[in-house]
């Protein structure tokens, strides 16, 4: 940074540096609290049950916890299907769901389906 730094006089490198500094602070508190936030929301989802929850509350429910995780595409859709039941899960395979191309079109067959 001091080399790109070169250029500028010296209270506009002072200026520049105090700028980059306060990004730096702000882009770490910021970390901190979406980490604090997606802890809070990153339990463990339960077996979907019809019987408890609707799929809709389920996936919302499944949602903190696949953020958190850092879960999208095709792992998302893994991730998800292993907290269904087997019949659940054979109705998801029935109707080609797990065909789904984004974890969005895949919730949205999800919810058709179930």
């Amino acid at each position: 940074m001091e080399e790109a730094l070169g250029a500028f006089n010296e209270e506009q490198r002072a200026a520049i540096r105090a700028a980059h500094q306060a990004a730096l602070t702000d882009a770490v508190n910021q970390a901190k609290l979406d980490f604090r936030a997606g802890v809070a929301g990153s339990k463990k989802p339960d077996i979907f049950d019809p019987n408890q929850i609707s799929i809709q509350a389920f996936i919302e429910r499944f949602e903190p916890f696949r953020s958190v995780m850092g879960l999208t595409g095709q792992p998302a859709i893994n991730a998800f299907m292993t907290y269904l039941s087997t019949d659940a899960q054979t109705t998801l395979i029935d109707n080609r769901v797990l065909e789904s191309e984004t974890w969005e079109v895949f919730k949205a067959n999800t919810i058709q389906a179930l």
